[in-house]
């Protein structure tokens, strides 16, 4: 017969080395599962609603004073609302017309001095948001909720820069690109092709964007989509 001596020294190292080992990679998973929810939570924002029929215009602002009037003038004509983000730089410079912008529409952020908010920190996002903030909430009397980055550059200190702040990370579904193509048509078929409910279409205040502005409004409306603000058309 044959016994069985077991070296209780070498058995409790075992255990106790896989308990360890146990407990290791609980902890890596849990925090790998907090970072994923953690980024998840503040991620940028593409569109809106695509179960109604609202969609959004937004006008990226760090210049353009006279096509912003031919903006706002279609808007009234029209009965319609859409999202400016503005940037501070150009607020502080133009406090009046900014004012007249946001009596009927909705003003986000696009930070300060037109950063590329993916290459700096986030003591540096933070500092580029705030002094934006207290420029044109000075000006407009309200509370800013939203942030466009400029030129849709963006990096993780900006998102937990914007989570911080209570901002919405706010991108778009549709790009009209007219900073940089000059063509009336191109602009009415990028802002027009195949859209649908909860788009946030991209324009700025150029020229030839204010002359086919009205256009584009009337197209929407010809197929039963709403122009409304970005925070309108978030709504479930």
């Amino acid at each position: 017969m044959r016994f069985c001596i077991i070296n209780f020294r070498k058995l409790s190292i075992v255990i106790f080395s896989i308990l360890l080992f146990s407990v290791f990679v609980s902890c890596m998973g849990y925090a790998l599962l907090t970072y994923v929810y953690a980024i998840k939570d503040y991620q940028p924002i593409y569109n809106g609603n695509r179960s109604t029929n609202k969609i959004a215009i937004t006008c990226n602002v760090y210049e353009g004073d006279e096509t912003i009037r031919t903006i706002l003038d279609v808007c009234q004509q029209k009965g319609i609302t859409i999202t400016f983000f503005v940037g501070g730089v150009w607020a502080k410079n133009h406090s009046q017309l900014l004012r007249e912008m946001a009596k009927n529409h909705e003003i986000g952020s696009h930070g300060y001095n037109h950063l590329a908010h993916d290459k700096i920190s986030l003591a540096e996002n933070l500092a580029e948001m705030k002094k934006a903030e207290e420029v044109i909430e000075g000006i407009i009397g309200k509370e800013i909720t939203l942030f466009a980055p400029p030129s849709g550059a963006f990096n993780d200190n900006t998102l937990k820069a914007c989570e911080q702040l209570g901002y919405k990370t706010i991108m778009w579904s549709k790009d009209t690109i007219d900073w940089r193509d000059k063509d009336e048509r191109l602009i009415f078929k990028r802002a027009t092709n195949k859209v649908s409910g909860g788009e946030f279409i991209l324009i700025h205040p150029k020229k030839w964007t204010a002359k086919i502005f009205i256009d584009i409004v009337e197209y929407y409306t010809s197929i039963n989509l709403i122009p409304t603000t970005v925070s309108n058309c978030l709504i479930q």
